[in-house]
Formats: structure tokens, C-alpha cells, sequence
């Protein structure tokens, strides 16, 4: 992945199981290895990026948080499975999607809880606007799969296109958008 903070961009490499997370200045050119963990969903906030270790230890991802020159590096939060197709933090809350074996669901965790919440709704890629969740469906079959939207809670999910197979969501601004893979931008 690659994640942009101020004059900065951030990017996460692997050569076969060899992880890192790099930082490079975008004035200078200079490049700066912050850690050695698989980091994936950085978020920025002040002065720490809060990130998913996906290689933490067998079957179990890592919520960290550290400062912004990959130092003090910290736990906050384990889970078993959870890694994600997308990330969000809203106030002390974050919002993913859990990754099980079976089946994709919108999770959240507030800091300083010692368990998520599961809303059971499941979903794929993500994005949050405002207070809802707009997500792809992925069904068996792409005439059942769909573009939805939800609130925070999971609750209220409604359908807002249908017969689609989605690759990636994303936001500008107020919009939402969302690339199929017969190569159509939708909105």
C-alpha cells in the first residue's frame, strides 16, 4: 500500500516474508525504513499513524499505533482474523471489515474496549461518508452481488446498485465512487 501524510508518503513492501514499512520525503527524496512489520490501513492522526500488523503471529492481526518516525510502536487491540479490506477511524472508534474464514462482517472498536462488536453485516470493501457505510456485496454469483449502504450500527442496509462486481469504493469529497470490473466508474 501507499498512504500520503503532509510531505510525506508512506509505503508498505515484502520480498516473500521480509516486511516493511518505509517513509520517504517527498522535498528531499530521502527514504527512511520506520519498522519491520507488515503494516496495512495506516491512518494518520496528530503526531501517530495507527496501522494493522497482518504478520503479527499465526492467525492473529495486530491494531498498533506508533509516532510518525515509526517510533514507540504499540499494541492496541488483538483479534484472531482480523484482517481487512478497509479501515476507517471515526472520533475513538474504528470501523473495518473482519476478514473470518467463512464470511466478510463490519466490525468496530472504540479505545479502550477490551472486545469489537460484530454487527453482522457482511460486506467487502468498504468506505464511510458522513455516518453511513457504503460497501460491495459480494454474493456467489455478480447478479446478486451490489453496491449498498448502511449506518455505522450495520443497521437500515439499503441496496444502491445491483448485478455489479466492484474492485474498489472510494471518496471525494461528499461522493462516493466505485470501479466495476467491467471497467465502468460509477457514482
Amino acid at each position: 500500500g501507499v498512504w500520503f501524510n503532509g510531505d510525506y508518503m508512506y509505503y508498505s513492501t515484502f520480498i516473500l516474508t521480509n516486511y516493511a514499512l518505509f517513509r520517504m520525503d517527498m522535498k528531499t527524496g530521502e527514504i527512511v525504513k520506520l519498522c519491520s512489520d507488515r503494516c496495512e490501513s495506516l491512518i494518520f492522526e496528530n503526531d501517530s499513524i495507527y496501522f494493522i500488523d497482518t504478520n503479527a503471529s499465526p492467525a492473529k492481526n495486530v491494531l498498533k499505533k506508533m509516532n510518525l518516525d515509526g517510533t514507540n510502536v504499540q499494541d492496541v487491540f488483538t483479534s484472531e482474523n482480523m484482517h481487512i479490506t478497509g479501515m476507517q477511524k471515526i472520533g475513538n472508534t474504528f470501523y473495518f471489515v473482519r476478514n473470518p474464514l467463512t464470511y466478510k462482517t463490519l466490525c468496530s472498536y472504540t479505545l479502550g474496549e477490551s472486545k469489537m462488536v460484530n454487527t453482522g453485516e457482511k460486506m467487502f470493501e468498504m468506505v464511510i461518508v458522513g455516518n453511513k457505510v457504503y460497501y460491495y456485496y459480494e454474493a456467489s454469483t455478480v447478479a446478486n452481488s451490489a453496491l449498498k449502504r448502511c449506518n455505522l450500527d450495520g443497521s437500515n442496509a439499503e441496496t444502491l446498485v445491483s448485478g455489479v462486481q466492484i474492485n474498489d469504493i472510494f471518496v471525494d469529497g461528499n461522493n462516493v465512487y466505485y470501479s466495476s470490473t467491467e471497467g465502468a466508474i460509477g457514482t
